[in-house]
């Protein structure tokens, strides 16, 4: 079956770019455990350029005091840990590739090295995610005849823009701060 055979819509939505493009390349995959939510920054705490990726977890599930020693504080790039309520954390990991998070901050996904888009496709298999549409952002020249088609504009325009996804929206990607965060 042809890959772009499954793509019958462009439209997705709104949805969670940095959860779906830079949280699989932390290589914490759990079917029980996975982030509520994962932002790039906290306002007024975290700034996207400082490249920490700030996942927020429910940590009053079972089990997950063992699944935060095990996975989360011995991870080589776990920073620190804050707790907001009983029921949820954030806990804050430097990202290790920094040419990725560069080329996620300016929406240019398909410029991820091969090895990494890889393993975002491996992760999105995995969590069963849509991935026809997430190859199409990573491989987007392979889908820019069937992308035109579905939009009903020149494919030399697809060619000129380059990406079939949009730039991160820095309102959804950067947290909110948060006034009663606790502090370790």
């Amino acid at each position: 079956m042809n890959k772009q055979a499954k793509i019958n819509n462009v439209s997705l939505g709104e949805f969670s770019k940095s959860l779906h493009f830079l949280y699989p390349l932390l290589g914490i995959h759990s079917e029980h455990f996975k982030p509520l939510k994962v932002f790039v920054g906290v306002k007024g705490w975290i700034d996207p350029k400082e490249r920490c990726l700030v996942c927020i977890f429910d940590t009053s599930k079972t089990n997950f005091a063992y699944f935060e020693t095990a996975h989360l504080f011995f991870h080589e790039a776990f920073k620190e840990v804050r707790q907001i309520n009983a029921h949820q954390s954030i806990y804050v990991f430097n990202f290790p590739y920094p040419k990725v998070w560069d080329h996620f901050l300016i929406g240019k996904y398909s410029r991820f090295g091969l090895k990494y888009k890889s393993y975002i496709l491996k992760t999105c298999i995995k969590d069963k995610w849509h991935v026809a549409n997430m190859r199409s952002f990573l491989f987007p020249a392979e889908y820019f005849e069937r992308y035109a088609r579905l939009l009903n504009v020149p494919v030399e325009l697809l060619h000129e823009v380059g990406e079939l996804c949009s730039h991160p929206d820095m309102n959804q990607e950067i947290m909110q701060p948060l006034n009663h965060v606790i502090k370790p």
